[in-house]
């Protein structure tokens, strides 16, 4: 096959349902960090950014164009008809990912009353008290969150989605085609390879975090103090690994990754294996010095090369974006991933209840256990 018939073909497999559904969207301005989470990053109504050179921009947090990429999700299929006439057809995957974006209002919500005002605030006091005369990261404390189980999906769903969106990952697509290829292939060919990856993989992803052995940890990191960055790339390890159940096969999603939601709440997921209808989902709110945030910072920074999004100070660039190496940084060395392991392991897993049956109906007693009720000038009393 050659390098145009291959760009052509996308490596994607089109159901004819998809081709129906997405054959007509038309749409060039493929986002990958989601137009719902700007405005959080925007001040004096323009969202800043800083660039490898040490450049700095700006852009209205009303333009179209952030967080963008031209036919990012466009793939191409080239089909050979029984009468051997050869179409092409574009497919735009832009609105697969149209669920998990409309959950960020849901998913942001979540996150705001989880961070303050399910702390005391004697216990934020003290912890502001004691994050400003010395960075005790053994200090820092967790606390448990009541999180529903469906809610859980989506926070996962969103961060997976942005990992397999995020220029850092399709990075990699590219230089392994290129590699494959000899760099033989001109950018206009690998983009739609590159998209065809993506989605495959999210599709994948997504159905595997609908399994029944897939489980969801959540820490909803709150700074007080320090900013979160926000980059092109997204610092985690999440991967797809095959589980032995039973003699099959399953696809699980394992890993753990840093999703910085906001400039003050950012999303740790950790993804294992375990039964989930046993085991329920859990989520744990916690306070961050700024050292913490710092590491955060670096490891986000690790992981981007274009542009790193922030508010308020500009920030130190790291060495590894500086040089546009695209480096993932290895977050398990993070003080904050120590910890919340240690917090996660001081959590049992309790098995989820069954739900009690319904006492048993008696028709002899039925009659008797009715509440009677008498009209009265009042309105109705219960008696």
């Amino acid at each position: 096959m050659s390098g145009d018939e291959l760009s052509k073909s996308g490596w994607a497999a089109v159901s004819e349902r998809e081709r129906t559904e997405l054959g007509n969207q038309n749409s060039k301005v493929h986002h990958w960090w989601p137009r719902a989470l700007h405005k959080y990053w925007e001040q004096a109504g323009k969202i800043s950014w800083i660039e490898p050179n040490s450049d700095l921009g700006s852009m209205s947090v009303k333009n179209d164009k952030i967080g963008y990429i031209h036919h990012g999700h466009t793939v191409r299929i080239d089909q050979l008809s029984p009468e051997g006439v050869r179409t092409e057809d574009k497919i735009n995957y832009e609105p697969i990912f149209g669920d998990v974006d409309n959950s960020i209002p849901e998913i942001v919500t979540f996150c705001k009353l989880s961070s303050f005002p399910s702390w005391r605030w004697r216990e934020i006091l003290k912890f502001l008290i004691r994050a400003k005369k010395a960075f005790h990261r053994d200090q820092t404390v967790a606390k448990v969150v009541e999180i529903d189980p469906a809610l859980a999906s989506k926070v996962a769903l969103l961060v997976l989605s942005i990992v397999e969106r995020c220029p850092g990952n399709r990075a990699k697509f590219e230089r392994t085609i290129n590699r494959f290829w000899n760099n033989g292939l001109e950018q206009n060919q690998v983009k739609p390879i590159v998209a065809s990856n993506v989605v495959r993989d999210w599709k994948a992803k997504a159905a595997a975090l609908d399994g029944r052995f897939q489980g969801i940890d959540l820490t909803i990191l709150f700074s007080p103090y320090e900013n979160f960055m926000f980059g092109d790339g997204i610092a985690n390890n999440i991967e797809m690994k095959y589980f032995d159940q039973g003699g099959k096969l399953m696809e699980i999603v394992v890993g753990k990754g840093y999703f910085p939601l906001t400039p003050k709440i950012c999303i740790c997921l950790s993804l294992t294996v375990r039964d989930s209808n046993k085991f329920p989902h859990r989520c744990l709110s916690t306070l961050v010095v700024p050292d913490q945030v710092q590491e955060i910072n670096i490891a986000s920074s690790c992981a981007s090369v274009g542009k790193l999004h922030f508010l308020g100070t500009i920030p130190t660039l790291t060495p590894q974006f500086q040089r546009e190496a695209r480096q993932q940084h290895s977050i398990s060395t993070l003080t904050v991933t120590s910890f919340l392991e240690q917090q996660f392991e001081t959590l049992p897993l309790t098995p989820t209840a069954p739900p009690p049956s319904p006492p048993a109906r008696n028709p002899q007693t039925a009659g008797a256990a009715r509440t009677a009720l008498t009209s009265t000038p009042g309105g109705t009393e219960r008696r």
